[in-house]
């Protein structure tokens, strides 16, 4: 099972990820939303790697890991033309969801699990968040969303773990994408990344955004 693996490592990495958003620093990554590449889009490859270190972890060969690579990037593909994977669009639940969906059924895939499981996962990754809003502070793309990051990397080992052990999902993977797109269109756009809601203007929100101003 994935959750023998220590997996701190994983969430480790993805926190220390998102803190490049900060850096402003030049990145070459997988395009999520071409309309927004950027440092803070970054939670694909933070999973994938995920998926990577997992696969070495274990002694899977680079076939293993192309395989899961591909099943991933299926995922996302199927999400983004059906819904959307941007956090101003969908809340955190379509950006960071979609992401540890990707993850999710590669790690089924990476252990031998059958395409119904990898869809099982996928589907588990983002019932487990449906509705997370996207309410950065200061509108900087770091708080909360660092340790959201690493509860996605946490939420894509357990959907994976589940589906492997022949747990099914209530509600097919098309349907879950589906729903997860009608209640990122139903959220206020005071919840969708423009720092207007959420813990964004709490009053210690409201302070961090006043310091990331000044700075």
């Amino acid at each position: 099972m994935l959750s023998l693996v220590p997996s701190g490592i994983f969430r480790v990495t993805a926190m220390l990820s998102r803190s490049i958003n900060g850096k402003n620093v030049p990145l070459i990554i997988p395009p999520r939303n071409a309309a927004k590449v950027s440092a803070r889009k970054i939670e694909a490859i933070t999973k994938v790697n995920t998926l990577f270190f997992k696969g070495r972890l274990i002694g899977k060969s680079d076939s293993a890991l192309i395989d899961a690579l591909f099943t991933a990037g299926a995922i996302g593909f199927i999400i983004t033309k059906n819904a959307t994977v941007s956090g101003a669009e969908g809340g955190c639940q379509a950006e960071t969801g979609t992401a540890s969906a990707m993850a999710a059924a590669g790690l089924v895939e990476l252990m031998g699990g059958s395409p119904e499981q990898a869809l099982t996962a996928a589907a588990i990754t983002i019932k487990n968040i449906m509705g997370l809003v996207c309410d950065p502070i200061a509108g900087l793309v770091e708080c909360p969303c660092t340790k959201r990051n690493a509860i996605g990397v946490a939420n894509a080992l357990m959907s994976a773990d589940i589906a492997l052990a022949g747990i099914t999902s209530n509600i097919p993977f098309d349907e879950v994408v589906e729903a997860m797109y009608r209640v990122g269109k139903q959220m206020s756009s005071d919840l969708r990344e423009t720092a207007q809601g959420g813990l964004a203007i709490t009053p210690t929100g409201r302070k961090l955004a006043q310091l990331a101003l000044e700075r």
